[in-house]
């Protein structure tokens, strides 16, 4: 059976997020659950919120169609399977039913208590970032003989072109420095916020239409397809 996001305690009065693009899809039992899983992980819920804004959009269905990274955050096959799932089970769970995993994903990866939205990222997009400096390079355009330490077999050129609209200053140099701004930038540009309110969790949900896949999602998910070796998206 799947485990379901623990009630944690009372929302507290006032208590909002972030209005991230995709966040208007997620129901105000779904937000309560998403302010207790980022208070489980000791992490800002406007951090949480805007990884899963970046990965999956807070659409669970979301899927890549190349690498089949699945949900919220985008779990590739391998890194389901650590977490004792699969992603065939994860395409079947509500955004409240993939939470559990999300929290055994960031503890795994010794990601609790993250505070900078950009460096969260760093922990969904390749855990082998955290705590590297701005300047340490992820990819880079042209390098086609070194491997990227945020892949097992691709080259600095090949992760850099699959995700080179991270570098916003196009200087074909791709950093950690650029995968933390993705999200400092994704929280930048939300206008307002919303309320949470105190709604208990959701009871099993019903017999849901599959979805057709999203495209590509930058982030984690295009690193995972040329051979990410921990990972999500």
């Amino acid at each position: 059976a799947v485990r379901r996001v623990e009630w944690l305690g009372d929302v507290q009065p006032g208590d909002s997020v972030a209005a991230v693009w995709g966040i208007d899809k997620l129901s105000p039992s779904d937000l309560a659950a998403l302010k207790r899983t980022a208070d489980e992980l000791g992490v800002p819920v406007d951090s949480l919120a805007a990884v899963m804004s970046i990965e999956g959009g807070f659409n669970p269905l979301a899927r890549n169609p190349h690498t089949r990274a699945t949900g919220i955050i985008q779990f590739i096959p391998s890194t389901a399977r650590s977490l004792g799932t699969t992603v065939d089970e994860l395409f079947e769970m509500t955004f409240q039913e993939q939470l559990p995993y999300v929290v055994k994903f960031y503890e795994m990866n010794r990601c609790t208590g993250v505070q900078d939205p950009g460096e969260l990222y760093t922990c969904t997009f390749c855990p082998a970032l955290r705590g590297k400096p701005e300047d340490f390079v992820v990819g880079e355009e042209g390098v086609t003989d070194v491997v990227s330490p945020c892949a097992t077999r691709a080259s600095m050129d090949k992760v850099y072109n699959q995700n080179k609209s991270l570098d916003v200053n196009k200087d074909g140099v791709l950093t950690a420095g650029d995968v933390r701004d993705k999200a400092r930038r994704r929280l930048d540009e939300a206008t307002g916020r919303i309320p949470i309110g105190d709604v208990p969790p959701e009871g099993p949900p019903k017999k849901k239409k599959k979805a057709s896949p999203l495209p590509v999602i930058l982030g984690g998910a295009a690193l995972v397809a040329l051979g990410v070796w921990t990972g999500v998206l």
